[in-house]
This record gives structure tokens, C-alpha cells and sequence, in this order.
């Protein structure tokens, strides 16, 4: 049977330099059934204290979206959240997502040198985490589409915030490109809380 949970952690908001708010929301997904699963629709959700909607976020992706038993996938979104003033309002963010039997099998790649570091440009605070490493194709097709996604993790392995992209390259077989992810922005107050990181890459078919 297809088991799917999801690990979510507290969700990020700030004001930019400009006054903007912005929301960040990052979850890992993880296949705990005996078999795989495709992680389909995610919607997030914010709302103020009465419950009253400040916002919403659809058409996220998953990355991986095949999962077989014990994977994990992530996902992260950050929006702006129009017109709200203050953060502080925002107090509960949630997601929605569905997940069915998948056609295809999961191609994942192969991720090496994988590397943490602090950005340290300082006019770009909401980005404070860069990853940086190579995808490898180990598979025996060509990867056309990559998508590759970082989960950031505290010193207690508590997930603070997901990085995610793609690499505009086709990998033959035993293949390898490099990748920076630092996208998208997921606050200010992530800053000094990841300690480590674990990179997911796939490639995405129809």
C-alpha cells in the first residue's frame, strides 16, 4: 500500500528593504508504504489568526515526484504576501498535496561533492545558503529534464528551509554537470541554522 507523510517545518516570513512581506514554505515527503508512490498537486496555504486566507501558492512540484518506499522528496515555495504589512500576522501555513500510483519508474541521478556554504553578499539576506556539487547520470538513458533540490538541516537534523532548480543540460549516460542552488529566498532568520544538507536529483518525464 502507498504510505505517504510529510515533515514540514515552521514556515519563514519577512519584510524586504522595500517593505514587502514574503513567506517561504519548505516540507520533505516521505514514502513510508511498501510501494512507490508519485507525489501529484501541492497547494500551500496561509492564514491569520481568525483563519482568514492571506494567501496561496499552487502548481508546486515535488522534487523527486516518484518516491519508492523509504525516499524523500522536497518542495519550497516563497511569495509575496499582498496586502499584508506585518509578518506577524501570518500565523499558520499549511499544505495540500495528493499522491497516486506511478506509471513510470523514479530515474534519479546521482549527486557528488556536495558543499554548504553562507552567502555573504549582504544585499541579498534572504538568500543566506548556497549549494553547490555535480549530478552524475548513472542511469542507461539520457536525462533531458534535471531538477535537483537541497534540504538545509539544523545540528538536531531538523529541516530549516529547501533550495531548489534544475540544470539546463542533456546527460548522456555516466554524464556530469554541475549545480549551485540558492533559490528560492527562504529568509533572513535561516541564517547560521542549517548545518548540513542532502541533495535529491531526478529526471522529470511526462
Amino acid at each position: 500500500c502507498m504510505e505517504v507523510s510529510t515533515f514540514i517545518y515552521p514556515y519563514t516570513a519577512w519584510k524586504d528593504s522595500i517593505g514587502t512581506v514574503w513567506v517561504n514554505y519548505s516540507a520533505e515527503v516521505t514514502n513510508n508504504g511498501a510501494a512507490p508512490a508519485q507525489i501529484g498537486s501541492i497547494q500551500i496555504n496561509y492564514e491569520d489568526a481568525e483563519e482568514n486566507v492571506l494567501g496561496t501558492e499552487s502548481m508546486v512540484s515535488s522534487v523527486p515526484d516518484v518516491l519508492n518506499p523509504g525516499e524523500t522528496a522536497y518542495f519550497t515555495e516563497t511569495t509575496m504576501l499582498d496586502p499584508v504589512k506585518d509578518p506577524s500576522v501570518l500565523t499558520k501555513a499549511s499544505a495540500n498535496l495528493d499522491f497516486d500510483t506511478p506509471e513510470d519508474k523514479p530515474y534519479y541521478l546521482t549527486t557528488t561533492n556536495v558543499k554548504l556554504t553562507e552567502n555573504t553578499n549582504e544585499w541579498d539576506d534572504g538568500s543566506p545558503y548556497i549549494v553547490t556539487g555535480s549530478i552524475v547520470n548513472e542511469g542507461d538513458q539520457s536525462a533531458d529534464d534535471i531538477r535537483v533540490a537541497a534540504g538545509l538541516y539544523d545540528e538536531n537534523d531538523k529541516l530549516v528551509g529547501v533550495l531548489s532548480g534544475t540544470v539546463d543540460v542533456t546527460l548522456a549516460p555516466d554524464g556530469k554537470a554541475a549545480f549551485e542552488l540558492n533559490y528560492p529566498e527562504i529568509g533572513p532568520s535561516v541564517k547560521g541554522k542549517a548545518k548540513t544538507v542532502k541533495v535529491s536529483a531526478f529526471n522529470w518525464t511526462w
